[in-house]
């Protein structure tokens, strides 16, 4: 039998006017792998120039609100859309799609999907993260919903593979969850190790229904074998649904979107970030690095954080922080959402401080992609509304000499057919220049997709010379 932790279930199959007081909505950039690089210095152009490289018609694809891009090492971009394709989940959506994204010596891109989800699909439904890349061009990613244990249910869930195989993929489950204490819900993006293990995260099950923390261990033979390393308890966190990262040391840093130590934000709690350090024994121990929720701190971090070279980590919070109102589009119960700094202190503790409150006007609000960060220190992210025109924009945070972050916004959308509520963070190609996705918007506003001026686009932001 199947649980859903209490909070997710008031959240589940919420739309964008029921968004207030639900943190539980994820989003992954995935892995930059190939093309791409994390670290890379960047000049410092004042103009950015957006181009939609592909809109959504709803059979490859549709409302992307969660998962972003990943890079292969000859350049192609590869995602999942939650919904889409052929095959129906409920009355409203289909199941969600594999795609693939080529670019042609033209300069133009074609996408294919690579794998159209359905309602009792081996590899579940609901594709709710985005996906990794290993040197093999194999990819890994997760289904929220269904598998070999839930079928055409909303719960459970997958880890699956798909292999290149003479122009075709094979898919492999590589484990299904049960939905008890071995974890329900996978919605964050996978993260590998040096010697090929997967880490992720569910948002429910475990022993106290909060979420877990798991790691899949390849073996000799070909196949997988799964082990919870962790069981989130309320005060730790609940319902996690980031990606993580590793540092040098081996240690795993992550966010909860809910609960933690106050009980602010509806009663629920409104998150924490933690690290996850390996012992000795194969133990592996949780650490509270802040618990949200305590004065305008900021709320629900759904995102991954990133790590600089120091250990210090970022962040963003879709709500909180101290402004509950911009000019182009209400913020949601506590607050626009911020971006955050956790610092590493010589004692070992964490001091966490906001460096940058959206909600200024038409600096963007709710926040919720990954944040990506170039070797100069400059982060960039998206906010899923605000900006000039109310449907959000992809902006950049410089660090100045005084310590002070400034926001330059790259690109408002919601002007014409660009797309419209970037929900996913971005990754770079080696030439500097960023992709993602959007949710809403494009060029294809026929059937399904009229309903909403479009079922989304995968874009490209460059910097002009």
């Amino acid at each position: 039998m199947q649980t859903v932790h209490s909070v997710k279930l008031r959240c589940i199959g919420v739309v964008l006017a029921s968004l207030a007081g639900c943190g539980g909505i994820p989003v992954a950039t995935g892995s930059i792998s190939g093309r791409s690089a994390p670290d890379t210095v960047l000049s410092s152009p004042g103009r950015w120039k957006e181009t939609s490289l592909h809109s959504f018609n709803y059979a490859d694809g549709a409302y992307n609100l969660y998962a972003g891009l990943v890079f292969d090492g000859a350049g192609n971009l590869y995602g999942t859309s939650q919904s889409g394709g052929n095959y129906g989940c409920n009355i409203r959506e289909s199941c969600g799609v594999v795609f693939e994204l080529t670019h042609a010596a033209n300069g133009t891109w074609k996408e294919k999907v690579l794998h159209t989800f359905f309602s009792n699909d081996s590899l579940g439904f609901f594709p709710r993260a985005g996906l990794i890349v290993d040197a093999n061009g194999n990819l890994y990613g997760t289904t929220s919903s269904g598998g070999p244990y839930c079928s055409g249910s909303v719960g459970c869930g997958v880890v699956f593979e798909l292999s290149p195989n003479s122009g075709e993929w094979t898919e492999k489950v590589l484990y299904g969850f049960k939905g008890v204490t071995d974890g329900s819900g996978p919605e964050g993006a996978l993260t590998f190790d040096a010697a090929g293990n997967l880490y992720g995260t569910t948002v429910a099950g475990g022993d106290a229904d909060d979420g877990t923390i798991f790691e899949l261990i390849r073996q000799t033979n070909g196949s997988w074998v799964k082990r919870t390393l962790h069981s989130l308890t309320r005060d730790e966190g609940a319902g996690p649904e980031s990606k993580l990262v590793f540092d040098n040391a081996g240690n795993l840093y992550g966010t909860a979107d809910f609960e933690g130590a106050y009980r602010s934000c509806g009663g629920y709690g409104c998150g924490t970030a933690f690290q996850l350090r390996p012992g000795t024994n194969g133990i592996w121990s949780l650490k509270v690095l802040h618990s949200f929720g305590k004065g305008i701190d900021g709320a629900y971090p759904v995102s991954g954080l990133s790590i600089d070279s120091a250990g210090n980590l970022f962040g963003v919070t879709d709500q909180g922080g101290p402004h509950t109102a911009a000019l182009q589009q209400p913020c949601f119960a506590y607050g626009c959402g911020t971006v955050f700094e956790l610092m590493r202190q010589k004692t070992g503790k964490w001091t966490e401080r906001t460096i940058h409150d959206f909600g200024k006007g038409t600096d963007g609000n709710l926040p919720r992609g990954d944040l990506i960060r170039d070797d100069s220190g400059a982060l960039y992210g998206t906010a899923v509304f605000g900006g000039l025109y109310g449907a959000g924009n992809a902006f950049r945070l410089i660090r100045g000499s005084d310590n002070k972050w400034e926001e330059q916004v790259l690109h408002n959308f919601g002007k014409g057919k660009d797309g419209a509520n970037p929900y996913s963070g971005m990754i770079f190609d080696q030439a500097h220049n960023l992709y993602g996705t959007t949710a809403y918007g494009g060029s294809y506003r026929a059937g399904t997709c009229s309903k909403s001026h479009g079922c989304g686009t995968i874009f490209e932001i460059t910097p002009e010379p």
